[in-house]
């Protein structure tokens, strides 16, 4: 199966660079640093680091690709900028019974049954095959089946046996449904396979289950609101956890248009697990179109978090203040000048002392979509 998937990759990318309705996109993100002891250094704030992507995609009838080149650095190896190479989608698709079905198969990083809130999550596929089903104008489910799965033993030692069972035991299902009023995503990761993306655990292999749902409402004027979950098993065979059990990522969001030039919002996060009673996120912010060129936005954050025994844990609490000017230079090019500055509270293993420390951050960030 993994020689079909490399033979469908390679065709995704060689048929999209000489085809006649090949369509070129993409974004070029760098800006540079100054932390709070001075040093200044380059990089991207959205992604700390240096990234370009040049996005390809052509479609003749029913049949079609894409792919995605990325040229970025690792700030955290030394590297230097856009020095790292990767590929992160390259695939092909078939439409099939007049478009009511969609196959598609090859390296996959766009999700389509993501949760469209705050956090918009969404499962990595990553190599595989995607099967999709359109019965009605805006519902969409299906499956993906990864191309690396896991033998009965939970390693995925290449030369261990991959029986029936052991497939259906990695599959991501998922759904979506999507009108002018409400969008609903939900997707099932069975083999537990994302787990550290989405909450930054180690060991994610080690997560025998994961979901996500979201509901988006879009019903009333100017207000748009949505809700999100994130189900993950633990395990105490990861490092994360001294437990097993369920654990749940939750998060709330609203924005209102006061007008046609200033909008404001609210945000709530918590998540829960085992090891740990609650962990706490609000945020609010507001942003003011100053003319058509700049716009000017402020956000507000506090976090905290309580361990099991009721004690302060991690970073224990925080405030973040983010006053931001976004310059639309036109022609797809934007620069954002903010100044991030958090202050860690006296609790946590991250700040024991009996004051508080701020840490400032001051970021221009350079964004050019072409």
């Amino acid at each position: 199966m993994k020689k079909f998937l490399v033979v469908l990759m390679i065709l995704a990318v060689a048929g999209g660079l000489f085809a006649q309705g090949l369509v070129i996109s993409g974004s070029l993100k760098t800006g540079m640093t100054i932390d709070n002891d001075g040093a200044a250094f380059v990089n991207h704030s959205g992604d700390d680091e240096n990234r370009l992507d040049i996005n390809g995609s052509f479609a003749v009838e029913n049949f079609g690709a894409k792919f995605n080149l990325r040229f970025y650095d690792d700030l955290g190896t030394g590297s230097d900028p856009f020095s790292n190479f990767k590929v992160s989608n390259a695939y092909a698709w078939v439409n099939l019974f007049g478009g009511m079905a969609k196959v598609s198969g090859g390296l996959i990083d766009d999700g389509v049954w993501g949760t469209g809130g705050d956090k918009d999550w969404g499962f990595a596929t990553g190599a595989g095959l995607r099967l999709e089903v359109t019965p009605l104008e805006g519902l969409n489910f299906g499956l993906f089946i990864p191309g690396d799965i896991k033998s009965n033993d939970g390693d995925y030692d290449k030369d261990d046996k991959v029986n029936i069972a052991d497939t259906f035991s990695e599959l991501v299902i998922g759904a979506s449904f999507s009108n002018d009023m409400i969008g609903i995503g939900a997707a099932v990761d069975i083999g537990g396979r994302d787990n550290n993306d989405a909450v930054g655990l180690a060991g994610n292999k080690l997560s025998a289950f994961t979901a996500i749902v979201g509901l988006n409402l879009k019903m009333v004027e100017n207000l748009t609101a949505s809700i999100e979950a994130y189900l993950y098993s633990t395990s105490k065979k990861n490092e994360s956890f001294s437990k097993d059990g369920f654990g749940v990522w939750l998060t709330q969001k609203a924005e209102y248009a006061f007008a046609e030039n200033f909008r404001a919002g609210l945000k709530l996060h918590e998540q829960f697990y085992p090891d740990v009673d609650g962990y706490l996120l609000v945020g609010a912010w507001a942003g003011y179109d100053i003319n058509a060129l700049i716009t000017a936005a402020l956000d507000v954050e506090f976090k905290a978090g309580l361990d099991a025994d009721g004690n302060k844990y991690n970073d224990g609490s925080s405030l973040m203040f983010k006053p931001k000017l976004t310059f639309n230079v036109g022609s797809g090019a934007s620069i954002d000048v903010y100044d991030k500055i958090s202050i860690d509270l006296p609790d946590g293993d991250a700040n024991p002392k009996p004051d508080a420390v701020i840490n400032n951050r001051f970021q221009i960030d350079f964004t050019y979509s072409f």
